[in-house]
């Protein structure tokens, strides 16, 4: 089966890539290729997960600009409307993790459009 795989708040620590699924077809999808896939040095690559959120990253000045960008290119001046349906997933396969339910992106995003 075929499934779009969408990356959220990827990270690198040492040996292990981190990122984070919102779908549990992608989840499994994933489980699935547990020792299925051969790494270069002949090793098969292990995948392990867990049910959790995404860690909860500070705002930065790089991530506020990205926010304004992306703000700007859903903004519709004919209907004056901002469109932040699935915002968070603008920044898919970044290093942080941006959802309007989290206060402080909620909080950011209000003060970029005042």
């Amino acid at each position: 089966c075929k499934l779009k795989f969408v990356p959220l708040c990827f990270q690198i620590l040492q040996t292990q890539a981190m990122f984070y699924v919102e779908d549990v077809e992608s989840a499994k999808a994933l489980k699935d290729l547990n020792n299925t896939l051969e790494m270069p040095d002949g090793y098969s690559l292990q995948i392990s997960m867990e049910a959790t959120t995404a860690p909860n990253a500070p705002i930065t000045d790089a991530l506020v600009e990205k926010m304004k960008v992306e703000m700007s290119s859903r903004y519709n001046v004919e209907n004056k409307a901002l469109n932040l349906n699935a915002f968070h997933k603008s920044f898919a396969g970044e290093s942080f993790y941006a959802p309007l339910w989290r206060s402080n992106v909620l909080r950011k995003v209000a003060d970029i459009i005042v």
